[in-house]
Order: C-alpha cells, then sequence, then structure tokens
C-alpha cells in the first residue's frame, strides 16, 4: 500500500496537508489574529455591533469578545467598559491601554508536573510590558522587564515561587515578536521560552527560535483565567496582541516550533 504521510490526493496530485497550531495537538485555546473579535461600544461610548466576521470594526472599538478559533467554544470576554481593550486598525490588533484584561470563560489549569505550551504574538507599549496569562498574583507569566520574563507559580500551600527568564536582548517596543514558552518532560518541569520576530531582532536565522535566557525548572500548577493580566486588573499587560494559544499537556518540539512560527508569521497583518 502507497503510504501518503500527510499528504493528501487531490485530482491526482499528491499535496501537503497545510499546517495549522491544531496539526500539533488540539489547542485549549485558540486566540486568532483578526478571526472572533466583537465590539459593543465605540470609542465614545456609542452601542455598536461591529465583528471581523463582518469586516466593520473601527479603530478603538471596545472588544467585548475574542472567540476561541474556529469552535466558539472558549473565549476571552470583558463585560465591563471601562476594562475593554481597544480595537487597532492598522495592524488589525488587540490593544491593552492601561487597566485592560480580558477573562477566560474556561479556566485552563495545567496540573503540576504536567507539559503546556504557550504561544503568543504581541508588541510591548512598554519595557516591563506586565501579564501576558494569569489567575492572580502568584501565577503568571509576565514580562517583567525588556530582558526578563517571569513565570511565577502557586505551589498551594501558599509559596509563590518567581522563575525569571533573563535575556541579553531587550524586546522592542515598537516590533511584534512571537514568543513560546515550553514546559516539558513531565515531573522534570524543564520551561524553556524561544523567540522570534520577522521584524525584530529576534530573528537571527534560528527557525525554531532563539531560546530567551536558559531552561529552568517550574513543577508547580498554573492557572490561567485572564488574559492581559495576572489578577483581574492586576499586573495588566500593555501593548498589542494578535495571537494566544495554549495547548495544555502538549510540549512542542524543535521541529514543531519552527512550524508554528512559519504560520504566525505568514499571517501578517492581513486577515487570516
Amino acid at each position: 500500500m502507497l503510504g501518503l504521510g500527510n499528504s493528501l490526493v487531490t485530482g491526482g496530485v499528491l499535496s501537503a496537508e497545510v499546517f495549522t497550531p491544531a496539526s500539533v495537538a488540539t489547542p485549549d485555546l485558540w486566540l486568532r489574529h483578526n478571526w472572533g473579535v466583537t465590539a459593543d461600544y465605540d470609542t465614545l461610548g456609542n452601542a455598536v455591533t461591529h465583528n471581523t466576521m463582518g469586516g466593520n470594526m473601527a479603530d478603538e472599538d471596545k472588544i467585548k469578545f475574542w472567540y476561541h478559533y474556529p469552535s466558539y467554544a472558549v473565549l476571552g470576554l470583558q463585560l465591563t467598559e471601562s476594562n475593554k481593550p481597544r480595537w487597532e486598525a492598522d495592524d488589525e490588533s488587540l490593544h491593552w491601554p492601561t487597566g485592560k484584561h480580558l477573562d477566560l470563560s474556561s479556566t485552563i489549569t495545567v496540573n503540576a508536573n504536567t507539559n503546556f505550551t504557550v504561544m503568543a504574538r504581541f508588541k510591548p507599549d512598554v519595557a516591563g510590558a506586565g501579564s501576558l496569562l494569569g489567575s492572580s498574583g502568584t501565577e503568571h507569566i509576565r514580562i517583567q522587564s525588556a530582558t526578563k520574563v517571569r513565570l511565577r507559580a502557586d505551589d498551594g500551600g501558599g509559596t509563590a515561587y518567581n522563575t525569571d527568564f533573563t535575556s541579553g536582548t531587550a524586546l522592542a517596543t515598537d516590533k511584534y515578536i512571537t514568543m513560546i514558552i515550553v514546559r516539558s518532560d513531565g515531573t522534570t518541569g524543564n520551561v524553556n521560552i524561544y523567540v522570534r520576530g520577522a521584524d525584530s531582532g529576534y530573528f537571527d536565522g534560528t527557525p525554531a527560535g532563539t531560546a530567551f535566557g536558559s531552561q529552568d525548572q517550574v513543577t508547580e500548577e498554573l492557572v490561567f483565567s485572564n488574559l492581559g493580566a495576572g489578577a483581574d486588573d492586576g499586573n495588566n499587560f500593555r501593548g498589542y496582541m494578535k495571537d494566544m494559544i495554549v495547548w495544555n499537556g502538549t510540549a512542542v518540539t524543535e521541529a514543531q516550533r519552527t512550524q508554528l512560527f512559519d504560520y504566525i508569521e505568514s499571517q501578517g497583518d492581513a486577515a487570516p
């Protein structure tokens, strides 16, 4: 029998299957660039019904929902008008000025000693841009400074552990970068961070991404219930975001990192 691997036969032509983040494993959260974003107020506070599906989003629209792709099963949401991120029409992103965040409709709990992968594409507004994901002041992934990413985990007994990943190359505040955070090897809890950006100093020709700091060990449980904040209205993110993907239980491989970086950068600034 002819083995086709990951290929399909269409009209007698052998074609490769298109890679997406779902090719790795089904994401527990997939908030995709320029997809599933809904606004219910414009910049003046007037009620609107704007969404990316209808192509009628306007600059500074206030974001109510960012739906999980493609099922709408999970989403980021914000019902308090003053806390809503804003729509940035120039590059089709969500902008987090001071004090904004989205709640996740389904909390993601990564058990202790369990693999996970988080992938985010963002542009900081400031050097210490704040938390990308989190649930409290003791559990979050935070851009601590231009050269430091902090993974803070709670052991469940009231003790929080700071694990800092420090890079010699600063994150620019005017460039989009894509960051992949991976915990692998089960009970060992090896955590590595990789960064790549086609228009930033973090693309040095390494297809699978440049290591941000050195490998460290974090075995504790992690809980994610907020996007763009640690606790509600605490350690808030400041910047722009285009993508956020979480795989609970999956550690992506080096080859998959290359595919994921290529996929994200192929989206560019246009609708997927």
